[in-house]
């Protein structure tokens, strides 16, 4: 029983990998074949002669990736991990061609304008607002850790004389506090305020002004005092500062539309069949955004 169900297992993590890699697989292959289908064979003797080329510069990548120094060395590498230079370069083929295909109709003559920025700008403007964030200071003084409430009031109270007497708050920190970050002094890391637990260090916060020291904050296990270093206060980036960004976003959404008609297009005049997936995922791949950055500097036409 243990065997038959260890073969089961790694049939079901076969198919679900199969599964995984089918749709690319399939993209591969009738996309490059739309651009084989109208190319003569002249140019086809060119893509094939260029391919290879760009093959040669990928097994040399390979070579130091594989820290070997032969062309043999590599197929041994490769077989050991079940697969073949032949097989690399048949996968290799495809993808090329596949992406160029992709690449050549899916250009748009479509120059992004300050009117289409503006408008993304102003629909999004909560992505681009930003909270008030404080940078401050903690000293804590635990119940627990003295013996209660009172035996910690006694400690606060040297505390406060301290600080009174005009010492630095870090330093008094450091000698007597017991919260986060004491052996710092206890500098906290920019903050945004509401999102301390405690309700009365959070309001606190909000009324600090900057290098000023608030009153003793009594909490359900400890007291505290803060130290407001410095503020932030809630704002939005402009859209100066934003509209490089916005318009490569929206340059990448209409790459993404331009790719996803190619594919549709391409897809309505192929025939797949699959023993793998139903014919309604056999569509084509709503996630694919278009030719990687690895091959979108070159074109093999």
């Amino acid at each position: 029983p243990t065997r038959r169900s260890s073969d089961l297992d790694l049939r079901a993590l076969q198919e679900t990998a199969i599964k995984k890699y089918l749709k690319d697989y399939v993209r591969t292959r009738v996309v490059a074949h739309a651009l084989e289908a109208k190319l003569e064979k002249e140019q086809k003797d060119k893509i094939e002669e260029a391919i290879g080329k760009m093959f040669d510069e990928y097994v040399d990548k390979l070579k130091k990736d594989l820290k070997v120094t032969t062309k043999t060395e590599v197929e041994q590498k490769l077989r050991s991990q079940g697969t073949s230079l032949v097989s690399l370069k048949v996968e290799f083929r495809y993808r090329l061609l596949a992406d160029e295909y992709v690449r050549q109709k899916s250009k748009k003559p479509h120059v992004v304008g300050r009117q289409e920025v503006l408008a993304y700008y102003e629909s999004h403007l909560a992505d681009y607002s930003y909270p008030e964030k404080v940078n401050w200071q903690l000293l804590e003084i635990n119940f627990a850790k003295h013996g209660g409430r009172e035996k910690s009031l006694a400690l606060l109270e040297k505390v406060v004389d301290s600080l009174r007497r005009g010492e630095n708050f870090a330093k008094v920190a450091k000698k007597y506090s017991d919260g986060p970050h004491a052996e710092m002094g206890g500098q906290q890391s920019w903050t945004k305020p509401d999102s301390v637990a405690d309700v009365k260090t959070a309001d606190m916060l909000h009324k600090l002004a900057p290098g000023e020291v608030s009153p003793v904050i009594h909490t359900t296990d400890a007291y505290r005092l803060i130290r407001l270093s410095a503020r932030k206060p809630a704002g939005r980036h402009s859209l100066a500062e934003m509209q490089d960004s916005i318009r490569r976003k929206i340059e990448e959404q209409l790459q993404k539309q331009a790719t996803q008609e190619v594919l549709v297009e391409v897809y309505q005049h192929a025939s797949i069949e699959s023993s793998f997936l139903p014919p309604e995922e056999l569509g084509p791949p709503a996630d694919y955004a278009g030719p990687s950055p690895a091959t979108d500097r070159k074109s093999v036409v």
